[in-house]
């Protein structure tokens, strides 16, 4: 059966954070949090890719991939819509294959979840900005949202904005924009620290300081000190902060932080120039491979209280990434049972014609 989409309320109290970064020699940062998670999802990834590795010897790609599909029974979206909505919203003729079309379906899971996400995206299409690579999908999004031909959003490559911001480019008026989607490159897995990763979420944390807006960003997990710091950050400037976990993408690292309702304080200027100083000087230190791990960017101590609701929500999404590895492999053993690999795709497909159904979106009836 269609479960709700998960989301997890972030305590949140204004703050004013000096950031300072610490360095370490070590390539790999250890946990910070949930590290019975972290030894227990890391062992299980490798027994998997073992298993799939030996597995791969007996078995067709076609097969594979199938399995690969079965296993996120969303990944089927793409072949229950009604064709005009597959058409509108591929790039290409793998649709199956198409990432961005699954940024529409995400999209349409967030608003539905969120009303105030919904009220604003419906209400003022033209004062949202999309960060990423996907941005004709996204407009075909807030298109459907909003029920207009073309919304005209804006769009921008990360770096660029961060650019536009630090040199004050008048090609965008920040006071005016109210929603920003942060559609960013993240890591496949819980437990592995990204430097790539972090240097993207620094760039949206200065985004974020510097327009202050109502944003939708999508990250990874909240394992590794940097990262939390990041979240930190973010709760002691809104009012309002959940992680979410889309019922679409429940195969994969993908969750999403919502901010809404940033703090009215005024922080002083000297703040903020200092904030922006650092931040900028770690962002440049983390675009080269060769940078030295960061293993913190604030001194701060961080509230248990907010340790413990992020390693929640951590282990209850985590929970979900341990169930996908062993359904992995109890579908790949099933592999020669055809009559059961049928009547899981089924299934998948069954799933599929129920979200869209909750959505309002139109399906291919009768496609199994």
């Amino acid at each position: 059966m269609y479960t709700s989409m998960n989301y997890y309320m972030i305590p949140t109290k204004y703050m004013e954070l000096p950031i300072s970064y610490k360095t370490c020699d070590t390539e790999v940062l250890d946990p910070h949090i949930s590290c019975s998670y972290y030894r227990n999802i890391k062992s299980l990834k490798m027994q998997v890719d073992s298993f799939i590795s030996h597995s791969k010897k007996e078995i067709s790609e076609d097969m594979f991939h199938l399995i690969n599909n079965i296993n996120n029974p969303y990944s089927f979206l793409s072949n229950v819509v009604a064709n005009d909505i597959a058409i509108t919203n591929s790039c290409d003729t793998q649709v199956k294959e198409n990432e961005s079309f699954k940024l529409f379906f995400v999209l349409i899971e967030l608003c539905n979840t969120f009303d105030f996400l919904q009220r604003e995206l419906y209400q003022y299409p033209m004062h949202t900005v999309y960060v990423g690579k996907n941005g004709q999908s996204f407009q075909n999004g807030i298109n459907f949202i909003s029920n207009k031909v073309d919304t005209g959003i804006y769009m921008c490559p990360l770096d660029d904005l961060v650019k536009k911001i630090n040199t004050n480019d008048n090609s965008i008026n920040v006071t005016n924009v109210k929603t920003i989607f942060f559609d960013i490159d993240i890591s496949d897995n819980d437990y592995t620290y990204c430097t790539s990763m972090l240097n993207n979420l620094l760039k949206t944390l200065y985004i974020i300081l510097n327009t202050r807006c109502t944003c939708i960003i999508k990250t990874g997990g909240f394992i590794f000190k940097p990262f939390i710091d990041i979240l930190y950050i973010l709760s002691g400037t809104y009012k309002t902060i959940y992680i979410s976990k889309p019922i679409v993408v429940q195969d994969i690292n993908d969750r999403y932080v919502i901010c809404k309702d940033p703090y009215t304080f005024s922080p002083g200027i000297e703040y903020i120039t200092t904030t922006n100083e650092k931040l900028l000087d770690i962002i440049e230190k983390t675009s080269y491979s060769t940078c030295r791990t960061i293993s913190t960017i604030l001194t701060t101590p961080i509230s248990h209280h907010f340790l413990t609701k992020i390693e929640e929500s951590t282990l209850i999404i985590g929970q979900k990434n341990i169930e996908n590895y062993e359904n992995l492999i109890l579908l790949v053993k099933m592999i020669g049972k055809d009559d059961k690999i049928e009547n899981a795709r089924k299934s998948a497909i069954v799933k599929c014609i129920q979200w869209c159904t909750k959505y309002n979106i139109m399906h291919t009836v009768g496609y199994v």
